[in-house]
């Protein structure tokens, strides 16, 4: 019995300390998250600015690429940059996120702060859902920056045809029309939007316009939405009066009315945010027998808390910055695609006897056409093995064809 004692003795000894053991293995997670969660809450601002910098050298960098028609970021540097940018990115979503967290915890008013964070929800999956169109409208400006027609004309079908509410759509075809490009119109017409089409959504812009002047706040772009509104409805009246409208007044009308439903979209998002600030309460009437000061007046405004972010920041991430991180991403993954597949290429290339070699960087397809997909880049000198020729393009292997001017006889060069 004593013998049988001392062995439930030690086995619970040995249970003690293993909890324990676990207890303090939690007690340091715990402490590491929030040291982390902290520190990342503190550093949330600074990667914010860091990303935007590096997003700005992009820019930069991709510009004078298309200008002068060189080669700023290879495959190598595109890849460790764009790692660099969405490691920053993902870090910067998580200490405002928890900032976030932490002040919806003090909403006057929860549940209308819940609502406007699904809403705000509902626009970043929407973006989400379109950021190919992103990445197409930035390949077309792109291409309008180096006069590549063909390429700014695909652009722009895609566009109309797959991504028509794009708020990018508008933007491209004023680069396109400064560039001297055209936009393709024959190509374009099954897709544009037709008269009654347009004639109803003014009409519904300019009723939607009259509803949210009537709410006192952000009087000036409801008033300027409000303009523009019956603005395009009068002038589409006008024209129709006077003559059958040409396709490109229409490709203009459909591009001025993507930027309304953007401006729409953003103002019930607005609307809505402010709401919530209140807390659900009508807005104090102002009493002019008593006019605070300024500093007075700073001291009662109560701040926003736990609302997501405000219209404006949204309207200038959806114009200035996601393009320019769509263009980094498409980049990023052919940089991410380009070393197996060269090295693939180059393998199937060993001892073959129709073996040929790159006399400079060129673009891997999906189809001998300059509209299909890219899937690599090969730098100069990677040997390719050449399987079949059609028109100008050479097939290397499995759905990859490359131009045939790209290529020489190895050996030759």
């Amino acid at each position: 019995m004593a013998y049988a004692s001392r062995v439930i003795e030690g086995d619970l000894e040995m249970q003690d300390a293993a909890e324990a053991k676990t207890a303090a293995v939690r007690t340091v997670a715990a402490e590491a998250l929030r040291v982390s969660g902290a520190v990342l809450k503190t550093a949330a601002r600074p990667l914010l600015v860091a990303t935007l910098g590096l997003l700005v050298v992009w820019l930069i960098g991709r510009v004078m690429e298309t200008v002068h028609n060189s080669t700023v970021f290879d495959m190598t540097l595109t890849y460790w940059f764009g790692m660099a940018v969405f490691i920053l990115l993902t870090f910067w979503v998580i200490g405002s996120g928890s900032i976030a967290l932490e002040a919806f915890r003090k909403a006057r008013d929860t549940r209308l702060a819940a609502v406007s964070w699904l809403f705000f929800a509902v626009l970043v999956i929407l973006l989400l859902a379109g950021f190919n169109g992103y990445r197409i409208a930035a390949a077309g400006m792109f291409a309008a920056i180096d006069r590549s027609a063909e390429f700014s004309e695909m652009a722009t079908f895609l566009l109309f045809k797959f991504h028509a509410l794009n708020p990018l759509l508008a933007v491209h075809l004023a680069v396109t029309k400064l560039m001297g490009m055209e936009w393709g119109l024959e190509a374009l017409a099954p897709f544009v939007w037709r008269w009654n089409t347009l004639f109803a959504f003014f009409i519904w812009s300019v009723a939607y316009g009259i509803v949210l002047l009537m709410q006192k706040d952000k009087r000036g772009i409801k008033g300027v939405h409000l303009f523009f509104a019956a603005f395009g409805l009068l002038g589409l009246i006008v024209l129709k009066s006077v003559a059958t409208p040409t396709p490109g007044v229409m490709v203009v009308i459909q591009a001025a009315a993507t930027l309304m439903i953007v401006l729409q979209v953003l103002l019930a998002y607005a609307v809505l945010r402010v709401v919530a600030d209140r807390g659900g309460e009508e807005a104090p009437k102002s009493d002019w027998s008593r006019v605070p000061s300024a500093a007075k007046e700073r001291a009662v405004k109560k701040p926003f808390l736990g609302l997501p972010p405000p219209a404006l920041r949204l309207a200038l991430a959806l114009f200035l910055v996601v393009p320019v991180l769509a263009d980094l991403q498409s980049q990023f993954a052919t940089a991410a695609s380009s070393g197996p597949i060269a090295r693939q290429i180059a393998a199937n290339a060993d001892g073959a006897a129709d073996a040929f070699v790159t006399v400079a960087s060129v673009s891997v397809r999906s189809g001998p056409a300059t509209g299909d997909e890219v899937l690599a880049v090969l730098s100069k000198g990677t040997r390719v093995q050449v399987l079949e020729k059609k028109n100008d393009w050479v097939h290397i292997g499995a759905n990859r064809w490359v131009p045939e001017k790209f290529l020489s006889p190895l050996g030759t060069k």
